[in-house]
């Protein structure tokens, strides 16, 4: 479960320890030749059955993870749609459960598509304890736009402060999902697609809210969809036949996202105001949108 380490490897010699009956009978079709011959053509076999075991093992890895999140994502949605109609009135639950509820399913697609484009390129790819982490950054965000619709982002109360708590924690999880990649040696090609589409989400619904909510001047939009006209700016220049690679400034890219992210969790904070919010939004927003676009001219070159 927690990728390609010690569990899976024990788990594929498990596998194998099944099936040595039946490299036991492979013996026969081999037994007009040398010992080496035969030695050799159990190796071989020995080798396809732990691809075998490994895909199946992950396939049904993937099955159970897959109840199990949805599981907890159910159960996590109805206790927060209970809590909010007690404090808040049936009306503020039903808004939390109409929005958070519609985000976890785009979100589940969202990782479903990506799940399958990803098998398609790689092959079977085992959900990490830092995919998980990533999994739990995007329910936060699909809680965080709930909040949102249930209290606002006005509200002084105990309550008014939880759309920032939720936000905030799917922002600082981001440090988290990618340290446990790289201690663990557990970096996969789904993990870290993933955590590139869950902080390309957060952002659009930050820079969503903050703009409803008259705390950013519409403008501040293109923020969150700026990665998504990145790539169909890669993907027009593919379809020409021009070059489309890699730009290799990602440490201004990250601080860029940081101080964005930074800006939109202390917008969404009942301690601030539109006043100071809209002046601060819109400074980092344009520095923000500028490295977007160095990045697609520099990625053309």
């Amino acid at each position: 479960m927690f990728g390609r380490g010690t569990g899976i490897r024990s788990a594929v010699g498990r596998t194998l320890f099944s099936h040595n009956r039946l490299i036991d009978l492979s013996r026969d079709r081999y037994s007009a030749g040398s010992e080496t011959d035969r030695e050799s053509e159990r190796v071989a076999l020995r080798g396809e059955l732990a691809v075998y075991g490994y895909g199946t093992l992950i396939r049904r890895r993937r099955a159970r993870d897959a109840l199990v999140g949805t599981g907890l994502g159910a159960a996590g949605l109805v206790v927060a749609t209970v809590a909010l109609g007690v404090l808040q009135g049936p009306a503020a639950g039903g808004r939390f459960l109409a929005v958070a509820g519609g985000g976890l399913l785009a979100f589940s697609a969202v990782v479903t598509l990506l799940e399958r484009r990803i098998r398609s390129r790689a092959g079977d790819q085992p959900v990490t304890l830092a995919s998980w982490v990533t999994l739990a950054r995007g329910a936060l965000v699909a809680a965080f736009a709930g909040l949102v619709a249930a209290v606002g982002v006005s509200e002084t109360s105990i309550v008014g402060w939880l759309p920032g708590l939720a936000l905030g924690l799917a922002a600082a999880l981001d440090r988290v999902d990618g340290w446990l990649a790289r201690t663990r040696d557990a970096e996969t090609a789904l993990g870290e697609r993933l955590d590139i589409e869950t902080d390309a989400i957060l952002v659009l619904v930050g820079a969503t809210v903050v703009v409803l909510e008259g705390l950013a001047p519409p403008p501040v939009l293109a923020v969150g969809l700026a990665r998504y006209l990145f790539l169909a700016g890669q993907g027009l220049r593919r379809s020409r036949g021009r070059t489309a690679g890699e730009e290799s400034r990602r440490w201004l890219n990250r601080l860029m996202y940081v101080a964005m992210v930074t800006a939109l969790w202390l917008a969404v904070l009942p301690a601030t105001g539109a006043a100071v919010t809209r002046p601060l939004v819109t400074a980092v927003a344009v520095p923000f949108l500028l490295n977007f676009l160095r990045s697609w001219l520099a990625a053309g070159r």
